[in-house]
């Protein structure tokens, strides 16, 4: 039976937006664009500041291991199978994990985690309930089905996936943004031939193509899943960046997945060095 109790509201989970993609496929900006017209709260948008989007819950399951990035998991008491990855948590333990993160936010209840059983803890995230919007970002990959009523909008390829793992390369290793220590260079061709062996097909529920969304090559609009128009000129112009960035390096729209690997191999984001 249905957990109902473990709810932001009381009743359900109505008031949580929830942005479910692959990398590469814009969920930073969905989450940008969502968290500005409900209003989510704790949302920091991705700036020239800020390098990263960040959700209501300081990206706590958008993370590989909850120990080693969020301190304040070993600060406060409450959060459950915190040692274990993210990915293999229950839906029941991250309801219940989203709950204690929001708790430990609010000072006129966090103060109760601090001395208290382990069944007093868990009366008080079950009967705590929050009414403003939130939002929360993942790659999770999960229908959400268990998350009553939560607007849940899933970001994956359906076709032509090789183009969005294109622009997440640009973005995150070639600029410069490295993500992979320097001795790891001996095994740049694998790491690209890896990369751009994960692919989705998704066309379930609530999915929309990342491929369409990043860069505009459809009207995309989720308004039937969340009433939120995505039409902006702002949204139009970023999905006009993606097509240049790509077309700065001599891929286009049309570039097959064979061409953009063979790009990648030869080009290298650490100090801009070239395979050779």
């Amino acid at each position: 039976m249905e957990d109902t109790e473990i709810t932001l509201n009381g009743t359900d989970w109505s008031n949580l937006y929830i942005i479910d993609y692959a990398g590469g496929c814009g969920g930073e900006m969905m989450c940008d664009l969502i968290s500005d017209k409900v209003d989510a709260q704790f949302s920091i948008p991705k700036s020239s500041s800020q390098s990263f989007a960040i959700d209501s819950f300081d990206n706590l399951y958008v993370t590989y291991s909850l120990v080693l990035v969020h301190a304040d998991i070993n600060q406060y008491r409450g959060y459950k199978c915190k040692e274990s990855a993210p990915e293999l948590h229950s839906d029941e333990t991250i309801k219940h994990n989203l709950k204690v993160n929001l708790i430990h936010r609010n000072k006129d209840i966090s103060w109760k985690m601090g001395f208290s059983t382990e069944d007093e803890r868990d009366s008080l995230v079950r009967n705590t309930h929050f009414t403003k919007n939130y939002i929360l970002r993942s790659h999770r990959n999960s229908d959400w089905s268990s998350f009553t009523n939560a607007k849940v909008i899933r970001i994956y390829p359906w076709t032509k996936s090789h183009l969005t793992q294109s622009l997440m390369f640009l973005k995150r290793w070639v600029s410069g943004h490295s993500y992979i220590e320097e001795s790891e260079w001996t095994d740049w061709d694998s790491f690209v031939e890896d990369r751009f062996s994960m692919h989705s097909n998704e066309t379930s529920k609530n999915t929309i193509s990342g491929t369409e969304w990043v860069f505009g090559t459809s009207d995309v609009s989720i308004k039937t899943v969340a009433g939120i128009d995505t039409t902006t000129d702002a949204i139009k112009a970023w999905q006009q960046d993606n097509i240049d960035l790509l077309a700065e390096h001599g891929i286009s729209m049309t570039s097959t997945k064979e061409e953009c690997i063979d790009y990648f191999k030869t080009t290298r984001s650490y100090d801009g060095k070239k395979n050779g």
